[in-house]
């Protein structure tokens, strides 16, 4: 190798140097930013650190809890602004109002690049998920890398394959206490590609209060129909919860075996 060759290469590696060297301080400052902005608002430490691919766990309890039935997380999205949030093991969004533009700027802006659990609810009543808004949870699910959690949501067939596409590629997806409307077999065989899916859990989701699948089974039996028509999310899933959905056991294995999903695991319950 002659001696502009290696020069050439060396340069190569001291750029690199230097790009991961400001690369870790601009993470650095995120997180610092970010902890000042959280204690400022709510007096108390954050309850998690950046995720670190070195560290041997990143442990559960290491979330960024932001629950909307106090003022608190809403001043703290408000003073975030564009700041990012550094790359964290949990998001848990809970008591969401989908027209607050410091939610939708906080989905849009400062979510991290990476966050293992996500989690998004509307409590205890369901609300219908507007386009702007689906449009802002479907990019921060794109960032979730084990699991994703969608709760109290009305969605239409479309909102629904969107949403689920959207997480794809993660571990486990939950889909639950929703009023889902299936009124005809949903196309999820291009969709699901590569899916990583193992477990989904549609709890709650049958009830009467949501979609009333016991006396609507035509639509249970559309949504399964259509997840699986993805050969890729048939090879994926291991188990499917359907407990509280008042689907009887035996509807379920039909449904399932017809649908060449009859290896799968079904958590069934009243």
């Amino acid at each position: 190798m002659d001696t502009k060759t290696c020069l050439i290469g060396e340069q190569k590696t001291q750029i690199i140097s230097l790009e991961e060297s400001l690369l870790r301080k601009s993470k650095e400052q995120d997180y610092k930013r970010c902890c000042s902005i959280y204690f400022n608002t709510f007096l108390w430490e954050i309850n998690a650190k950046p995720l670190d691919p070195n560290r041997q766990e990143n442990f559960d309890y290491e979330e960024l809890f932001l629950g909307f039935h106090a003022p608190e997380p809403a001043k703290f999205l408000k003073k975030l602004r564009s700041s990012k949030l550094f790359d964290i093991n949990s998001i848990n969004l809970v008591n969401i109002k989908e027209k607050n533009k410091d939610i939708i700027n906080f989905v849009d802006h400062s979510t991290p690049n990476v966050v293992y659990h996500l989690s998004i609810s509307f409590t205890y009543s369901v609300k219908i998920c507007n386009s702007r808004f689906l449009k802002s949870v479907i990019r921060l699910s794109s960032k979730a890398t084990k699991s994703a959690i969608f709760q109290c949501f009305k969605l239409n067939a479309c909102q629904l394959k969107r949403l689920i596409t959207a997480c794809r590629h993660v571990q486990t997806l939950f889909i639950e206490y929703c009023k889902l409307s299936v009124p005809s077999v949903p196309d999820f065989s291009r969709a699901l590609n590569h899916s990583k899916i193992q477990k989904l859990s549609l709890k709650g989701s049958g009830q009467l209060q949501y979609s009333r699948w016991r006396s609507n089974l035509v639509e249970f039996k559309n949504l399964i129909q259509g997840l699986a028509s993805s050969s890729d999310l048939r090879l994926s899933l291991r188990t499917i919860d359907i407990w509280c959905c008042q689907i009887d056991e035996n509807d379920a294995q039909e449904i399932f075996a017809k649908n060449q999903l009859e290896m799968v695991e079904i958590l069934i319950g009243v």
